[in-house]
């Protein structure tokens, strides 16, 4: 099976223009995002862009880290996703989007595992926790080729036009899709969540003051907080 890691990347965004690019230790974000993809157990990484001018801005960094890259719809990441997996011949891929710079890295390996060792038996792998959604970076699911035969599916079934028109179905289909949700042992324990996604300036400052007080950049949401907790103290 070949499991491959697209990470979602543009330029333009509604909420903060421009935060794919923000400094999160001293790199671009988005940098720091496809190292830790790179840390994954996974057979490819690909960022998957837009064909939009401005998202030209990721192609040296796909060359510097050797990684792959696609370029297609401006706004309909299901469409991306599914091409993406076409071109790089993968069964199952981890979405990750690019505002997530600490996702878990033993969580998602752990996921990775149980989709290699079931071959896969379901559509989509993911938590089963909102909070750790939010903290970890769970929310980074994991889709397989069927997933995206379903929403053929459904496109076909209510004659819509395309991807984007899929999403109208909201959620009516839901039970057409088989997901496997767990919690991930590298959590067990942790009853504080502090959101490690970067949606506003103000999370990517609490973000590099954690790192610079850890002095390295966490593979881990519990060592990242621990680094949170001694921020607290210290402010």
């Amino acid at each position: 099976m070949k499991i491959g890691a697209i990470i979602t990347a543009r330029r333009k965004h509604g909420r903060w223009p421009d935060k794919t690019v923000v400094p999160i230790a001293g790199k671009p974000m988005i940098c720091q995002v496809v190292e830790r993809a790179k840390k994954l157990n996974v057979d490819e990484v690909i960022i998957a862009t837009s064909t939009n001018s401005e998202d030209e801005y990721f192609t040296p960094i796909a060359n510097e880290y050797n990684v792959g890259l696609y370029a297609g719809h401006p706004s309909n990441l299901l469409e991306r996703h599914e091409i993406a997996m076409d071109i790089y011949n993968l069964d199952a891929a981890v979405m990750i989007p690019s505002n997530y710079p600490l996702f878990d890295i033993k969580s998602v390996n752990h996921v990775i595992a149980t989709v290699r060792n079931e071959h896969p038996n379901y559509d989509t792998y993911g938590d089963s926790c909102w909070e750790h959604y939010v903290a970890t970076g769970a929310h980074i699911s994991i889709n397989t080729k069927m997933y995206y035969e379903k929403i053929h599916k459904i496109i076909k079934k209510y004659d819509f036009e395309n991807f984007e028109q899929y999403w109208l179905a909201g959620n009516l289909e839901m039970s057409q899709f088989k997901e496997k949700a767990f919690d991930y042992p590298a959590l067990a324990g942790v009853d504080i969540f502090i959101s490690t996604v970067v949606i506003y300036p103000l999370d990517a400052i609490i973000i590099n003051k954690v790192i610079e007080k850890l002095g390295y950049y966490p593979d881990t949401y519990a060592e990242y907080l621990k680094g949170y907790s001694e921020i607290t103290e210290w402010t």
